[in-house]
């Protein structure tokens, strides 16, 4: 069989998209024959599915390999490899902690008096995925799930400061001139010495305090923040309201840690959770 039949046998990919790839919709269809049924595949076995040569679905089984998308197994075929372990663990990772938010939140907004708001990365800026009001002020700043913010907020100056893809931050620098490059460039690591940051230029009138939360493998998976006005929220990275977020970040990040595969172990986790929860808890009798 020549490889322009094979083209054509191969999911339709003379039917595909004008913004689709031929050589990743060949990636996608073969990495869909694996299920819970069949967690390892033989070239033999996906060459007789496909329809394709031996030959070709070898270098692509290779290929695949060497990117980590596959693994040789023990009996000589090929299974999901790490980078499908780490891809799907960032997955369930932003799964665990929008499951594990919303508590925490809840008691940062009515210890606070303020917005809480959830984030994650976009990609190249943050996107809102959750937003806690305090029901008992008539008056707060309100915040849309699912609204993404500039880089130059609380949360995008965090996302910044800790993402260790840092092609978000090499393109945000390069829009910018020499002063401002470097004035940009200790901003981020202040951010990362303090690990907080706060923002009052995105919206007048309107105060943002933001910490990360990070994965075991010390990146960045979210970040947690208070919204409030520039009245009721202090310029001030060590007051109440900052100590309080910080905790209630602690807390999430700890409740969150073993949904990661660099997890430690569970004596080391429960010691860290207890003395993320004793923090929070401090710093909300603190502000009652």
């Amino acid at each position: 069989m020549s490889d322009d039949a094979e083209a054509d046998l191969f999911s339709g990919d003379d039917e595909l998209p004008k913004a689709d790839l031929q050589v990743v919709a060949r990636v996608a269809t073969i990495l869909r024959l694996f299920t819970p049924a069949q967690p390892t595949l033989k070239a033999a076995q996906a060459a007789d599915v496909l329809g394709m040569r031996r030959s070709t679905i070898h270098r692509y089984l290779s290929s695949l390999e060497l990117h980590g998308l596959l693994k040789k197994a023990g009996d000589g075929g090929y299974e999901l490899g790490p980078l499908v372990d780490q891809l799907a663990s960032l997955g369930l990772g932003r799964w665990r902690i929008q499951d594990a938010a919303g508590p925490v939140m809840d008691e940062l907004a009515s210890a606070t008096h303020q917005t809480a708001v959830l984030s994650v990365w976009g990609g190249s800026e943050p996107v809102i995925t959750q937003v806690r009001e305090d029901a008992s002020q008539t008056v707060h700043v309100s915040v849309r799930v699912g609204a993404t913010l500039p880089v130059e907020s609380a949360q995008g100056l965090t996302f910044l400061a800790f993402l260790k893809d840092g092609r978000a931050r090499q393109r945000l620098i390069a829009s910018l001139d020499d002063d401002q490059a470097q004035q940009m460039q200790r901003k981020l690591s202040a951010v990362a010495a303090r690990r907080i940051a706060m923002h009052q230029r995105v919206v007048q009138g309107v105060r943002t305090i933001a910490v990360p939360i990070l994965g075991s493998d010390g990146n960045i998976r979210a970040t947690l923040a208070v919204v409030g006005t520039t009245n009721s929220i202090p310029e001030d990275i060590d007051s109440g309201i900052a100590q309080a977020l910080r905790a209630a970040g602690e807390t999430l990040t700890t409740l969150i840690a073993d949904a990661d595969p660099a997890s430690p172990p569970v004596a080391e986790k429960s010691s860290k959770s207890t003395s993320a929860e004793n923090n929070r808890r401090k710093h909300v009798r603190e502000l009652q």
